[in-house]
């Protein structure tokens, strides 16, 4: 996949640790709990990515 984007995204210390333990509760890499937190941003930040949980 040669035309994957690549964006690089700073997150606070705090929200780098939420994402890394939901990464970890759901056996998933921290860029797919980031990358599902920002789904439906464009062009804004999110407040904080949320944990809906996979029922």
């Amino acid at each position: 996949m040669a035309d994957d984007i690549v964006v690089t995204v700073r997150v606070p210390k705090k929200l780098a640790q939420k994402a890394r333990q939901v990464a970890d509760s759901r056996d998933e890499t921290v860029s797919q709990v980031i990358r599902r937190g920002l789904r439906g941003y464009v062009g804004r930040a999110p407040k904080s990515i949320k944990n809906e949980d996979a029922a």
